[in-house]
């Protein structure tokens, strides 16, 4: 919400690619459920205080306008293209068919060159293991796209939000 209120007000948000964050990483699942519906609330609601048609700067407004692609994205994930692949590999493509299936290493190539840069950063330390990136890309989507889907849901509906766990 910060950056989409120093936007409106016509100020700028540059994009710095050597730029790290590091943040207290949740050590549950539970956690880790609350804070990414927690950010997915947060969306809407940014998106709700400073629409995207509402900037000055048409680029800002159409970047804004990405943020809700985000919950096509998660839906399309969720109740697409997961039940579509693990279909395909028991022999039903119903909802796709091989080439979907490119995906997949198309994820893990993408996610192993993010990983390969921020690497030789000199400010990362690099943690890791084989089967731990493989979790990530096979299994992290899945869980943060359904969390998120919570948090749409509880936006969309107006339900509270405990902001502090």
């Amino acid at each position: 919400m910060l950056t989409y209120r120093l936007l409106v007000a016509g100020r700028r948000s540059l994009y710095e690619p050597r730029a790290v964050g590091f943040t207290d990483v949740p050590a549950t699942l539970g956690a880790l459920a609350r804070q990414r519906s927690r950010w997915a609330r947060g969306m809407f609601e940014g998106l709700a205080a400073v629409k995207p048609w509402s900037q000055p700067d048409a680029f800002a407004g159409y970047f804004e306008t990405l943020n809700l692609s985000i919950v096509w994205l998660d839906l399309a994930y969720i109740f697409g293209f997961v039940p579509g692949v693990a279909l395909a590999l028991l022999g039903m493509p119903w909802l796709a068919g091989w080439l979907t299936l490119l995906v997949l290493p198309l994820m893990l190539i993408g996610t192993a060159s993010v990983c390969r840069f921020q690497r030789r950063l000199p400010e990362m330390e690099a943690k890791g293991s084989t089967w731990g990136f493989l979790l990530f890309v096979l299994v992290f989507q899945v869980v943060q796209s359904a969390c998120s889907l919570w948090g749409y849901a509880a936006a969309l509906t107006r339900r509270g939000i405990d902001w502090k766990r």
